[in-house]
């Protein structure tokens, strides 16, 4: 994961959302994936980020660190590892697809 003036590398996460824990793959496991990479999943969900009001209409923001399952009108926050806990900020998330069964 790279950003302004840093540079991390890249790791690769699996999340698991029944168990809402994420897993690191080594290159090699996460190039065996079948992934659909389209935004929505094949069954309609979407990962969104959260967000938060402010007191005036103009000072409206998002929370680029928490990212939320979403289908309809129901959302589960995810607990993502991110390849820096101490950097967590939304360029660190990248997302690559949707795992699928062939």
């Amino acid at each position: 994961t790279r950003y302004p003036g840093q540079n991390y590398g890249v790791r690769f996460f699996v999340h698991d959302v029944s168990e809402n824990k994420s897993a690191e793959l080594s290159f090699e496991e996460a190039s065996q994936l079948s992934l659909d990479s389209r935004v929505e999943s094949p069954d309609g969900y979407t990962i969104q980020p959260g967000r938060r009001g402010a007191f005036f209409i103009f000072d409206y923001r998002s929370d680029y660190s928490t990212r939320y399952l979403v289908k309809d009108r129901h959302s589960k926050k995810l607990n993502l590892e991110t390849a820096s806990k101490a950097n967590r900020y939304y360029w660190n998330i990248h997302f690559h697809g949707w795992i699928i069964d062939e």
